[in-house]
């Protein structure tokens, strides 16, 4: 502002001035207000405008030209308002004190998904009234978006017989051909497919009529073609239908809310993640939705939004816990030789964000950090079957009685079973309440006196190797006489002693059961390296029991200080044992004077100390609700969509291990190599052609011919079992691309099937 757009000049002598301090000043003219500063002219505004009376107040607060108590008086201001302004100037400047931006701050609620979903619905034929009433807008909204889209609405249909005069061939053409961009995508033009190998005519009818709930889900259409990638997975589907998933979902949650993907889709969308090594949803934006979505026999496979929101969906009806039960229970029924003997350990998952502060600890990184306890059973083979994951960290004991009945529940009442562990589950109270109705196997804790040399023998082994055992029976505590199997590993010179309810077992095959516990372990590398069994599919929290004990903190802390106090005492006494001895090592009296004289009443004190805190150990319990503990409601994180994708994670390990199992036979590294020759099957891209009876599979030969044969011997078996494509009456062929199916003796190439 210059002095020049003043509207009135300044030099009016009756004009009154009002003093600010000595340098500056205020004039009031015909509604306008000046300020002087040395008699010359600064700024000028109009009377009223509050955020430039603000601006001119900062600036001369910044400038050190006024105070703020003069200000305040000259202005007119609350001595407050002054300071607010003042600050508000330093830390932003002048956007810090001009108002901002009238209206909605938040994000519009009409978004550009809503503007095309919009203009889609009005190429269907509904009106604004219908658009406004499915998106929760008002009419003036619908009018707004298609103004913005220069949206024309298509022509009314004319009748037969009802063209206007003139109209002939010609002007019937010429009609049509200014008419033709009016027309609906879907009837004139169809959208074509994006320009991807895998992609497919999409099914915008379909999406239509699910996103209104016409509906349920959309069927799996399949179509022929030819380099699809990750073709292999489809190698999954017959184990996958003979473990009867789908079938126990459906019966557990029935469907989804309506729409494209449906239940079916989507478990089979999260089941094909895991076996392909995708190990969130996330992982989805790097992968074209065209090459799932031609598996799954759409058009695309769910994006992450849409996953989330079904997993957020299938979380709001708390039956994960139900479905993981059915699901053990259709193992157990399909598979009961597996499931007499069970293996039992627990996996500890590390937290690494902030909302969780009990802490735990983690052998495999020995370090002690907030951390989620899962305990899991695996039948004899090392499968999951059965998973719980526990509140707090009260150990492999503590958590085995609730593990055991829930085993009870899924296997039956009539049938024992023989339950192994390692030394975390050591309990001897606990083995009283098994041996009514469990066996169990594991290695016993110590102390305890090794066995004499002469007491073990050599027995051999299923593999071949020779043993030395030596198999006793010992007492108990509260269990009574138990058998004792005792290993001997003559090169360390060490004994494993192992502990056993089962007296009709032979020595060997319990040291065999009990060496067998680390398929279990190995099945803990394998689901956290490669199916991402640690990560957290949701971060947010929901109420855990407040009345769970713990550790009472309180206790915790004078137990610290008595550790320290016990730890200077022991450094104190020795320190006068030290000085009080002479260099042949006799002790003096002369340096047990001088020792207690430095050191004695040091020593003194710090029993005293520890005879006080003791008295006051005594009378704190040990343990206290965790609610008491934390000192407001406890938290714990959520864990419906957690239990709900390990459990997907579970079976698509077993679906694996199926596949690993048919392919051992059959290749000779099957025991280091097995489970990444399956993986790269899976991988692996291939032809497809569907027929009208059958959908022929034609996978591109593996790295190496004999890795190739593996793979034929694969598919001889899976094409036995004759397996139906999921939702269709499609059966399901498959053969290598150049080769000759090996079951049925027909070529397995697409072209030439």
């Amino acid at each position: 502002m210059d002095a020049s757009t003043l509207p009135l000049p300044v030099s009016v002598a009756d004009d009154p001035l009002t003093m600010v301090n000595k340098r500056v000043f205020l004039r009031d003219v015909d509604g306008y207000r000046a300020v002087l500063v040395d008699h010359h002219l600064y700024f000028h505004y109009q009377l009223g405008q509050r955020a430039e009376e603000a601006l001119i107040i900062g600036i001369l607060l910044h400038c050190g030209l006024a105070g703020p108590v003069d200000l305040a008086r000259a202005f007119g201001n609350d001595r407050t308002t002054v300071y607010r302004i003042g600050k508000r100037f330093k830390e932003e400047g002048a956007e810090g004190i001009l108002p901002a931006k009238r209206g909605p701050k938040g994000p519009h609620k009409i978004d550009r998904s809503m503007r095309k979903q919009a203009l889609r619905l009005k190429e269907k034929g509904l009106s604004n009234r219908g658009v406004a009433a499915h998106f929760g807008i008002s009419e003036k909204s619908v009018r707004n978006i298609l103004r913005e889209a220069d949206y024309n609405p298509p022509p009314p249909p004319s009748l037969p017989g009802c063209e206007p005069e003139g109209s002939g061939p010609n002007e019937t053409t010429k009609q049509s051909v200014e008419s033709a961009p009016l027309k609906t995508k879907s009837a004139a033009s169809p959208r074509k497919p994006r320009p991807v190998a895998e992609a497919v005519s999409p099914r915008v009818d379909e999406r239509t009529d699910a996103r209104f709930g016409r509906i349920p889900e959309a069927a799996p259409v399949l179509e022929s073609g030819s380099n699809l990638r990750f073709l292999g997975v489809l190698l999954a589907v017959p184990a996958i239908l003979d473990l009867r998933l789908l079938h126990t979902v459906k019966s557990v949650y029935g469907s989804l809310r309506p729409g494209f993907y449906g239940l079916r889709s989507f478990v089979l969308t999260l089941v094909f993640m895991a076996l392909l090594r995708i190990k969130r949803p996330e992982g989805l934006k790097g992968l074209p939705p065209e090459i799932l979505g031609r598996h799954l026999g759409l058009d695309r496979s769910p994006e992450v939004k849409t996953v989330r929101r079904k997993l957020a969906e299938i979380a709001d009806r708390r039956k994960s816990h139900e479905f993981l039960v059915e699901v053990a229970r259709t193992i157990a029924a399909d598979h009961e030789d597996l499931v007499g003997f069970l293996y039992v350990d627990g996996h500890v998952r590390a937290y690494h964000g902030k909302r969780m502060k009990e802490k735990t600890l983690i052998p495999r990184n020995r370090l002690c950090m907030p951390a989620m306890t899962d305990y899991w059973v695996n039948d004899a083979s090392g499968d999951p079957l059965f998973f719980v994951t526990a509140e707090g960290h009260g150990g492999l004991s503590k958590a085995l009685p609730g593990l055991l009945n829930d085993i009870r529940g899924i296997v039956g009442e009539d049938r024992r079973l023989t339950v192994i562990f390692d030394r975390g589950g050591w309990s001897t109270s606990l083995f009283t309440r098994m041996k009514e109705h469990f066996d169990f196997i594991t290695y016993r804790r110590r102390p305890y006196d090794d066995l004499a040399a002469d007491a073990f023998h050599p027995h051999e082994t299923s593999g071949g190797k020779t043993w030395s055992l030596a198999d006793e029976e010992v007492e108990l505590n509260a269990v009574g006489k138990v058998r004792v199997v005792v290993r001997l590993d003559e090169m360390k010179d060490t004994q494993v002693h192992i502990v056993t309810t089962r007296r009709d077992l032979s020595a060997v095959e319990i040291v065999e059961r009990m060496v067998t516990r680390w398929r279990q372990e190995n099945f803990f590398k394998q689901m956290r390296t490669e199916y991402a069994l640690d990560a957290l599919i949701s971060y947010e929290m929901v109420p855990a029991d407040p009345m769970r004990l713990v550790v009472n903190p309180e206790r915790r802390e004078i137990e610290k200080q008595i550790r320290r106090l016990r730890k200077r005492i022991c450094d104190k006494e020795l320190e006068i044992t030290k000085r009080s001895a002479k260099e042949e090592g006799r002790p003096t009296l002369d340096g047990f004077k001088s020792a207690m004289w430095e050191h004695g009443q040091t020593l003194a004190d710090a029993k005293k100390e520890l005879a006080k805190l003791t008295d006051k150990r005594t009378g704190i319990p040990k343990h206290v609700p965790h609610r008491t503990a934390l000192g407001h409601e406890p938290m714990r994180l959520e864990f419906e969509r957690k239990m709900f994708t390990d459990t997907l994670k579970m079976m698509a390990y077993r679906a694996e291990s199926a596949m690993v199992a048919a392919v051992a036979p059959h290749y000779r590294r099957s025991a280091d190599e097995a489970r990444k020759l399956v993986c790269e099957m899976l991988r692996a891209s291939g032809d497809i052609d569907v027929g009208p009876k059958e959908i022929r599979i034609a996978l591109e030969p593996l790295s190496s011919p004999h890795r190739t044969a593996a793979l034929g011997r694969l598919c001889a078996i899976l094409n036995a079992q004759n397996a139906h494509y999921p939702g269709t009456d499609l059966i399901l062929r498959y053969g290598v691309r150049g080769e000759r199916d090996v079951a049925n003796s027909t070529p397995s190439s697409c072209q030439e099937f």
